[in-house]
């Protein structure tokens, strides 16, 4: 269905077509975007190509961080496993990136998510890579936390050491 919807618009080539149906499944165990990739599309094109299909607003993500206030409302383990991430809260909504908006169980899932925070959401297709961006502050987040806490227990057995020493005479 995508994939005719691409070539009435003229974004690929009935050859490009052709290879793509081809080897979709064989190649790449059915992933359209990857095949896409693979015959010279970009993945911006498909992303936008994609947005327009689905209906859905496309939102290209910079290189900026996603601060950990808006991480926050999703777990990284969802946001990895279902492949949405939260990319900003504006007048109360949270805004979604989604790679797959025909997966209904991440969509599922998601309605999940904006029931038990009681935050309306709006969902925006972002591409596989500005996802993997996102993600990535996850990371970055953690090692933080981790920094943090380490720094912490070192002050806190600095601090412990004093205390034994100033009490033993």
């Amino acid at each position: 269905m995508f994939l005719e919807f691409l070539l009435s618009q003229q974004i690929i080539t009935e050859l490009q077509y052709n290879k793509v149906l081809a080897e979709v499944d064989t190649q790449f165990e059915g992933d359209l975007t990857r095949a896409l990739l693979a015959v010279g599309i970009s993945e911006d094109a498909v992303t936008a190509a994609k947005a327009s299909f689905y209906k859905l607003p496309y939102q290209k993500i910079t290189s900026r961080a996603v601060p950990y206030e808006i991480l926050k409302y999703i777990p990284e383990d969802a946001a990895r496993h279902y492949k949405f991430v939260p990319i900003a809260f504006t007048d109360g909504v949270l805004s979604v990136g989604v790679t797959e908006p025909e997966n209904m169980e991440s969509m599922n899932a998601l309605q999940f998510i904006s029931v038990k925070l009681n935050v309306p959401f709006k969902v925006f297709l972002i591409s596989t890579a500005d996802f993997l961006a996102v993600t990535d502050n996850y990371k970055a987040l953690s090692q933080e936390v981790d920094k943090a806490v380490g720094e912490l227990n070192t002050e806190l057995a600095q601090e412990l050491t004093l205390s034994t020493k100033k009490t033993t005479p």
